[in-house]
């Protein structure tokens, strides 16, 4: 089978997974920011808001997870208790009539019909109201492009508009109006970044993996088939409308392994030159690493030259120690000559 039979297979798949997956709610705020209604001051860029910009070389999509902050984790678990709390009278309330009907039932001298079941008992550890990442999806495209370039080198560029905080792409997925999905997740490894207030974060071209080898996209991709990749570097387009903020670099890092929220098709990122990197299935955090690895230089540096010291001050103690016995030998010596 080749590699495009290989890809129709995997996104029919993919579109059977996810005709099975639930809806879920979108809780995170964000929208799309339109160059056109930027200029026109239909939109605007807003110090308490952050912003995400990429550039396509064709119209696409993707979904990206916002971290928990404490204010979503506060919400969250308010929702929860409120929801538990409905929830367990709902279960007292068909628990009652359970035994109700089951003293009915065992009253019988036939048992004409079948024993009631107890309803399932909903308890603290138990009780769900679904992961709070799901709450926390912010997707783009294929629609409402921020720009586009279709003379020569085609490129499309998107900017969302979003809370502050980290952000992990959770993968090249669809994600439709009815809460459905389809794609592939990059559940077992991806990269994530910060955004501030105020800021465009830009990912440039990151997210076209032009950068990638075959060697990068096979660590990544199963099935997948060397085609010749010439690796390109990142490129940031720069947009005359965007010339008065603040744009700066996406600082990447390395994303652990996330949840299937959508019962698609699983991944992982392509890894990424002093950033991602893998050890098998382990997803490896380059940045953390080196930036420990630098520490117990450091450390060993440390413990090196507080040893030297310890030995100088020992040194010095001796020489001290020595000296004082020539002195004391001396003040005898004189003390000796002053008798006589």
């Amino acid at each position: 089978m080749n590699i495009i039979h290989k890809l129709i297979a995997a996104a029919s798949a993919s579109l059977a997974l996810a005709a099975a997956a639930p809806a879920a709610a979108q809780e995170v705020e964000y929208d799309a920011i339109e160059e056109k209604n930027l200029l026109k001051g239909k939109a605007s860029i807003e110090a308490d808001k952050g912003y995400i910009l990429l550039t396509l070389p064709a119209r696409g999509n993707g979904i990206f997870v916002k971290t928990p902050d404490a204010d979503d984790i506060a919400e969250y678990n308010e929702e929860w208790e409120e929801k538990y709390e409905k929830a367990a009278e709902r279960y007292a309330k068909k628990l009652k009539s359970y035994e109700q009907q089951l003293e009915y039932w065992e009253r019988q001298r036939r048992k004409r019909t079948a024993r009631p079941e107890k309803p399932e008992e909903v308890t603290r550890e138990t009780f769900s109201i679904g992961d709070i990442e799901r709450r926390m999806l912010v997707s783009f495209g294929p629609q409402y492009v921020f720009s586009k370039d279709t003379d020569g080198e085609k490129s499309y560029s998107y900017m969302i508009q979003v809370e502050p905080g980290t952000y992990t792409y959770y993968g090249p997925i669809f994600l439709m109006p009815n809460g459905q999905t389809m794609g592939t997740c990059y559940c077992m490894g991806s990269v994530k970044f910060e955004v501030g207030a105020g800021e465009i974060t830009d990912l440039g071209t990151f997210m076209a993996q032009e950068w990638a080898s075959d060697g990068d996209m096979q660590m990544a991709t199963v099935g997948y088939e060397p085609m010749g990749r010439d690796p390109r570097p990142v490129e940031y387009p720069t947009f005359a409308s965007l010339a008065d903020y603040n744009v700066v670099p996406a600082d990447l890092r390395a994303a652990g392994k996330m949840n299937n929220f959508f019962g698609i098709l699983i991944g992982r990122h392509p890894p990424v030159e002093g950033v991602l990197a893998y050890d098998r299935d382990r997803v490896i955090d380059v940045k953390e690493a080196e930036a420990i690895a630098a520490m117990e230089v450091e450390a060993e540096a440390l413990a090196e030259a507080a040893e030297a010291v310890a030995e100088a001050a020992e040194a010095i103690e001796d020489a001290e120690a020595a000296l004082g016995e020539v002195v004391a030998e001396s003040a005898a010596e004189t003390a000796a000559g002053s008798e006589n």
